[in-house]
């Protein structure tokens, strides 16, 4: 069986059509267009918490951030 190689690119404070891949006319982003062309764009994804710690630990867990604890930035 072959394994899946999984990438997951975060970024914080970018909106969805800061991509050339999802919309953008100005921004040139080639790089990222060619991962995308051979992979998995998600158009309809919501995140968990509005700060990016809690969204992180619920993509590293599967839980939402009241079960896993990682409420807000600067929880331990």
């Amino acid at each position: 069986m072959k394994r899946a190689n999984l990438i997951f690119i975060c970024a914080d404070q970018m909106r969805y059509d800061a991509l050339s891949v999802t919309g953008n006319r100005v921004a040139h982003t080639r790089n990222i267009d060619r991962i995308a062309a051979g992979g998995a764009t998600f158009h309809r994804h919501y995140t968990p918490n509005q700060i990016c710690s809690p969204s992180r630990a619920t993509m590293a867990t599967g839980l939402y951030p009241r079960h896993h604890g990682l409420w807000r930035n600067g929880v331990a």
